[in-house]
């Protein structure tokens, strides 16, 4: 177990700037499939747009069911947010024991559900939806 935790080769700012850049790439790689998942489902349509927004979604659509986008590079990132997200709780809360430790990774996985799987759904499920598909 580290008893100090400026052992870690980096430091605080430099952390949360690439924890934050993560979570940002989380955000739109969660909320792109979710924009995906809802054209399949039939709950939105496609606008008419020759944009390269639309032929790749376009592109997507046209593939099996079972082979949702961006799936590997989604647990990548997710994977990435969680553990540079613990080592900033960590340097944040110095740990002492197996339990902070568990803590730290708790608030990291929490902050990466809530940004990769929760926030883009409650985007995607906005009313104003259909007017940010056609931007």
């Amino acid at each position: 177990m580290v008893s100090n935790p400026n052992i870690l080769p980096f430091s605080l700012p430099e952390l949360l700037v690439v924890w934050s850049c993560l979570l940002l790439v989380g955000l739109y790689l969660g909320l792109f499939r979710t924009v995906v998942d809802r054209l399949r489902a039939g709950v939105a349509c496609l606008p008419d747009s020759s944009s390269r927004f639309v032929s790749l979604l376009q592109h997507m659509l046209k593939a099996p069911n079972y082979a949702r986008p961006l799936h590997v590079e989604s647990a990548l990132i997710s994977s990435l947010q969680c553990i540079f997200g613990s080592l900033f709780f960590f340097q944040v809360f110095p740990a002492m024991g197996i339990f902070s430790l568990l803590a730290c990774f708790a608030c990291a996985f929490l902050t990466e559900r809530f940004f990769s799987g929760i926030f883009p759904r409650l985007l995607a499920c906005n009313r104003n939806f259909e007017m940010h598909l056609r931007i």
